[in-house]
């Protein structure tokens, strides 16, 4: 061996053993954290989950397809959906009951798990963590308002006679569902309030069909820009870890932002104005009045059965991030008599509830909590829990539940 070898063996012999070691890094995080490369993952399609994973309901209007075992692809996520015989995600549980505490989960998007894998769903956390073992059925159907929600405990929900009822209320969506009879391209039930009864009406059933025509008009699937870094980041879970690291100190993630490496977060959608500016304009206001009205009826069908119905509030993420909050009244001012509030859904849902002796949940304190150390417990595009907020959300859960 020259002296000239002999010195290059040593750092060749190091390089060789970085690299094995970065190998084998890369090989530890795909197993142990694969869900940091779908934070900076783009897709170059987006598919509907209620044309994928559902099927027309003359009552519902759609309700989840039974037996699926499919991928979904939004722009910033992908992931794989079991829909058990029932059509809902999660493990099966039949109407029989076992000796297990018994908790059904009632929601939209956010129960259905947009953005995650079955056992990265919170409702699939929550039964696998808590103790004594909670039996969890995620009923959740993506597009749903209350009144959808009403209808789907009343056809099905009961049937599995809970102890517990869990209603997932996102109030930004849910507000503006409850007062149409079609969403999302799809026709659906509509609830009208009768003055001389004093009763909740039900309308529009059957719920018509979409016609070929409606399909084929329907809105046109979203896609992701192009960002060749988000790619090239997302093929590397060593790499994605990293940046997420790094994305947690705040100047870091500014200049990772400003320079494109990283997608900067969604301050919210331009109609969410409306939502937060106090007082509410007549819609904001009307979908508040009918609201409280479906909680009642759904309240009283569940406290028939012997169960208890609590109310989960879920917040946006810019209701979580103070500088997503920032950025949204900036564009959004408002005169000093209309100001945009960020607490008032959660005031408002926790006051519907008081008035009717519900317990409430509000998601936003723990998830607030958790945002000082994790920039993305949201997704860019879809605005759904990543799987850091699935965990966060199930573990609040946890709290909650326990204590009573």
């Amino acid at each position: 061996m020259t002296r000239r070898s002999g010195r290059l063996l040593p750092w060749l012999i190091a390089l060789a053993s970085t690299i094995a070691a970065l190998l084998v890094a890369e090989v530890l995080l795909r197993a142990w954290r694969p869900q940091a490369q779908r934070v900076f993952l783009l897709q170059s399609r987006s598919e509907s989950e209620r044309g994928k994973f559902c099927v027309y309901d003359p009552t519902l209007g759609w309700v989840g397809k039974p037996n699926v075992d499919d991928t979904f692809d939004a722009p910033d996520t992908h992931h794989q959906v079991h829909q058990n015989r029932y059509g809902f995600r999660g493990p099966t549980i039949e109407f029989a009951r076992t000796r297990a505490r018994r908790v059904v989960v009632l929601g939209d998007s956010f129960v259905w798990g947009l953005g995650v894998d079955d056992d990265e769903l919170f409702t699939t956390l929550l039964a696998h963590d808590s103790s004594p073992r909670l039996e969890v059925v995620n009923l959740g159907v993506s597009g749903y308002g209350t009144d959808q929600e009403l209808l789907l405990w009343q056809q099905l929900g009961q049937r599995f006679r809970p102890d517990l009822v869990l209603l997932v209320v996102t109030p930004w969506t849910d507000l503006y569902d409850n007062q149409f009879a079609e969403r999302y391209d799809y026709p659906k039930p509509l609830f009208r309030w009768d003055e001389a009864t004093a009763n909740l009406v039900l309308t529009g059933v059957p719920v018509p069909q979409r016609t070929a025509a409606q399909v084929a008009t329907a809105s046109p699937d979203q896609t992701a820009p192009s960002a060749p870094g988000l790619r090239l980041i997302a093929r590397s879970a060593l790499v994605s870890n990293a940046v997420l690291a790094l994305a947690r100190v705040p100047s870091v993630r500014g200049a990772l932002e400003r320079s494109g490496i990283i997608f900067s977060r969604n301050p919210g959608q331009p109609w969410e104005d409306r939502f937060f500016e106090q007082p509410p304009n007549a819609q904001t206001a009307n979908g508040w009045v009918l609201f409280g009205r479906l909680l009642s009826a759904l309240a009283d069908s569940v406290q028939r059965t012997g169960a208890e119905l609590v109310v989960v509030v879920v917040p946006s993420p810019m209701q979580v991030y103070p500088d997503l909050w920032a950025d949204f009244e900036r564009a959004h001012p408002r005169p000093p008599d209309h100001p945009l509030d960020p607490e008032l859904p959660a005031r408002l849902v926790t006051e519907l509830c008081n008035e009717r002796h519900l317990r409430v949940i509000d998601l936003q304190p723990g998830l607030r909590d958790a945002a000082h150390d994790d920039p993305y417990l949201y997704y860019r595009w879809n605005m759904h829990w990543t799987t850091s907020g699935h965990r966060i959300v199930a573990n609040i859960l946890l709290r909650e539940l326990a204590s009573r």
